[in-house]
């Protein structure tokens, strides 16, 4: 091909470049891995071109394709953005000029896709008011507009509080304004005044504070905090006694079977030993069953040296699936990308915490970092001799016991899109056991 260009009055032939066909690009699937779209060429093709991609006519990432692609070979669409748009939604690859897609569309299904896509999003113009006995916020996300960054209030520089997310809507500058709250509680009001944090995790970075200087707050609004934090308090301890009420009654249930098949037997062999063995040899076989049953009473362990949590109960708070069974009869519930966990007994110091993993969503054992409240701990994991359960050991990262009321966990491990393709959650590993271990004595 030839361009004739004028110069004066001779005519000169010009020779340019071929450039690759923008049309020959084709991509035979998409998927999405950590903070990209990532495609699978089709065909053999020579680009030089720019790709783009968009949800609702919006970009979300582009990046330039230059040269030789095989087939079968990858190519990652880098993103960094995402708007507040309803779900599911459908993500589009193309060229810069749009006349014509090079990849299949990629359906969204949860915000945890999205944050899997682009992350959570880094909060800005945070904003804090106390209302009707709530510290309410709202702030900016401007790189995702359905994320929702995992968040703590720090009460009086020491106690920790899980906050929580209420609502968001579209900018029209881009991403959404989230709203959030915080419960207050009456013993948030002390001598030296209230001070609230909003922590950002897991960098613990400090968005924005708010404080009252001792008899600053009105004390119409004390009341109503002290009204409203003793009634909820009050129905949130009803919420946990009830599930410790049914967690002492299965457990109650157990020992009594167990108690019972030892009685059973013990009378048994008394009746067995009273007509059929001599007269200074009876009562020797019922005598050491009795031992058993009483030994297995006394090993009963104590509620407050440790606390077994099931996947059903409600100290399983945000980021988990719902509970399911697994073939051999257990619960179990999916961990997301991040996850909390409530300490049923806050009072006491915690010298461990352990999770039995059934199952992890990628290969390998499982990849876990943890916090109890914002203070770092160890993690380590140990295989059983078939490779599962795991169990995973959280351990203060500092020496002696701590105190924690909230775990935060999370994860770099996600299960591939394309193994749940019918359900597009996005999984982590499945959790079927907590177990806290306490120090009574400090």
């Amino acid at each position: 091909m030839k361009d004739i260009k004028r110069i004066g009055s001779p005519v000169l032939a010009v020779a340019t470049p071929l450039r690759p066909d923008p049309a020959a690009i084709r991509f035979d699937a998409t998927r999405l891995e950590p903070g990209a779209l990532l495609l699978t060429a089709g065909d053999d093709f020579d680009a030089d071109t720019e790709l783009v991609a968009w949800v609702e006519g919006i970009e979300l990432g582009r990046v330039r394709l230059l040269g030789l692609l095989r087939a079968g070979e990858t190519f990652s669409l880098p993103c960094g953005y995402f708007p507040h748009v309803a779900l599911p939604c459908e993500v589009r690859i193309g060229t810069t000029d749009e006349t014509f897609d090079v990849a299949p569309g990629l359906t969204l299904h949860s915000a945890d896709e999205v944050e899997l896509l682009v992350g959570p999003g880094r909060l800005e113009d945070v904003r804090l008011r106390v209302v009707n006995g709530y510290l309410e916020g709202s702030a900016d996300n401007l790189s995702n507009g359905l994320g929702r960054p995992a968040l703590l209030c720090r009460v009086n520089g020491r106690l920790y509080r899980a906050v929580e997310h209420v609502g968001a809507r579209r900018r029209s500058a881009g991403g959404a304004r989230l709203t959030f709250r915080v419960k207050l509680e009456a013993t948030d009001f002390v001598e030296t005044g209230i001070g609230y944090e909003i922590v950002q995790m897991p960098a613990h970075d400090v968005l924005a504070a708010l404080a009252f200087a001792p008899g600053t707050l009105p004390e119409l609004s004390r009341g109503v905090v002290r009204l409203e934090a003793g009634l909820e308090g009050l129905g949130r301890r009803l919420d946990l006694e009830v599930g410790k009420l049914r967690e002492e009654a299965a457990r109650r249930e157990r020992e009594a079977d167990a108690t019972m098949e030892g009685v059973l037997e013990y009378v048994l062999a008394l009746a067995h030993d009273t007509l059929m063995k001599p007269a200074d040899q009876r009562g020797a076989a019922a005598a050491g069953i009795y031992r058993r049953i009483v030994e297995r009473a006394g090993r009963l362990p104590e509620l407050t040296a440790d606390r077994h949590i099931r996947p059903s109960s409600p100290y399983f708070v945000d980021g988990w699936h719902e509970v399911e069974v697994d073939p051999r009869g257990y619960d179990f519930r999916w961990m997301g990308l991040r996850a909390s966990l409530l300490n049923p007994q806050p009072a006491m110091p915690v010298s461990s915490l352990t999770l039995t993993v059934s199952a992890t969503a990628g290969e390998g054992p499982p990849q876990i970092t943890a916090t109890f409240d914002a203070d770092p701990v160890r993690v380590r994991v140990v295989a059983s001799a078939n490779g599962t359960p795991y169990t995973v050991e959280i351990e203060p990262a500092r020496p002696g016991p701590a105190t924690a009321h909230v775990v935060y966990l999370g994860c770099g491990q996600v299960v591939p899109l394309e193994k749940h393709l019918e359900e597009r959650r996005v999984l982590t590993q499945a959790v079927m056991g907590v177990t806290w271990r306490y120090r009574p004595d400090g």
